[in-house]
């Protein structure tokens, strides 16, 4: 059996099974999309409505307000910030082209400047163009007042103004002058140039030896003196020409001096013994008066014993002398060697 013996009938039945297979379930899964593509966007609607019916909280409202309010003054700031960048920008650019016209026209102005002639000459044109400003408008008021009509007052006016901007110059112009006259008064005379050279015919220069000499010469200038050589601070220093016997003299009375001095300690450790042997004296008898008295009374008198008989006491042996009887006496000094001579002699030599 051939596919060409086929009817037409079971060609259209096949074709409406391929398209049964094929094209139905994907009709299916459109008509799927769409359905549920409508549903949601019916849910969208249904919740805007919603949401625009309900009412919102006044917490939630007062938020949602101060969000915005804070979102648009940051806005606000970010605008001012960029206004404020832009104009520091052209003011910048336009004080940059300003030094730069200035830089440009300096040499220009100070060499004007320097010439007093060009000044002079730009000061008396300007007085005469402001004078002849002055007088025109002094006309014109006159001829408007004299005049009489209504439509005169715009000439009155107007000779006025210019009048007034040309006493203005003219006034400017006085206090220039006067400020160049003092200018020139006030400004110091140049040094005059010397010339110590002399030049010869061939152009070598020979320096004098007189101005050369001079230029040498030195004159010291005095300095103060040093704090330990003003008076009240300086101390003595001793003269090699001292004479000898005022040496001598010195030296005699210095030993005479510590020969005293000597003396008066000696009878000084003396006074001090006596006083100290007079003080134990007291004390001794303090002592032998205490012990009589505290002594018990003496018992009736014995017979008299011979003397063969009577018992020997033994004696009692010295007391050794107290370690505190000698304190405060300096003993005598040992004779030293030292000779004040010999000692101003040598310092002398020194």
């Amino acid at each position: 059996m051939n596919i060409e013996s086929w009817g037409g009938g079971v060609v259209l039945a096949l074709v409406a099974a391929l398209w049964l297979v094929y094209l139905v379930p994907t009709w299916q899964r459109r008509r799927e999309y769409l359905a549920t593509e409508r549903n949601a966007v019916r849910l969208q609607q249904t919740l805007r409505i919603l949401a625009q019916t309900a009412e919102v909280p006044d917490e939630v409202r007062i938020e949602a307000n101060a969000r915005s309010v804070a979102d648009a003054q940051k806005i606000l700031r970010h605008e001012e910030a960029r206004r404020e960048a832009l104009r520091r920008a052209h003011e910048a650019a336009r004080q940059r082209a300003v030094t730069r016209e200035l830089a440009a026209a300096a040499p220009v102005l100070r060499a004007a400047d320097r010439d007093p002639a060009l000044a002079a000459r730009r000061l008396r044109r300007s007085r005469l163009v402001s004078t002849v400003v002055l007088a025109v408008s002094v006309v014109a008021v006159v001829g408007g007042v004299a005049a009489g009509l209504t439509s005169s007052w715009v000439l009155v006016v107007a000779g006025l103004v210019f009048g007034a901007g040309a006493v203005a110059m003219l006034t400017q112009l006085a206090a220039v002058s006067r400020a160049r006259a003092r200018r020139a008064v006030v400004a110091p005379v140049a040094q005059p140039l010397k010339d110590f050279s002399g030049v010869m015919g061939d152009g070598v220069v020979i320096r004098d030896e007189q101005a050369s000499a001079e230029s040498r010469l030195w004159t010291p200038v005095p300095v103060p003196k040093p704090l330990y050589l003003r008076r009240g601070r300086q101390r003595p220093v001793p003269d090699a020409s001292v004479d000898a016997a005022a040496a001598d003299a010195a030296a005699a009375e210095l030993q005479r001096d510590s020969r005293r001095s000597v003396e008066s300690l000696r009878s000084a450790q003396h006074d001090a013994l006596r006083e100290a042997a007079r003080a134990e004296a007291a004390l001794q008898s303090t002592r032998r008066a205490s012990v009589a008295r505290t002594a018990p009374p003496a018992p009736v008198a014995a017979p008299a014993v011979p003397a063969e008989e009577a018992r020997v006491e033994p004696v009692a042996p010295p007391r050794p002398p107290s370690r505190f009887a000698r304190m405060g006496i300096i003993d005598d000094l040992p004779q030293s060697d030292f000779s004040l001579d010999e000692a101003l002699q040598r310092r002398r030599a020194v």
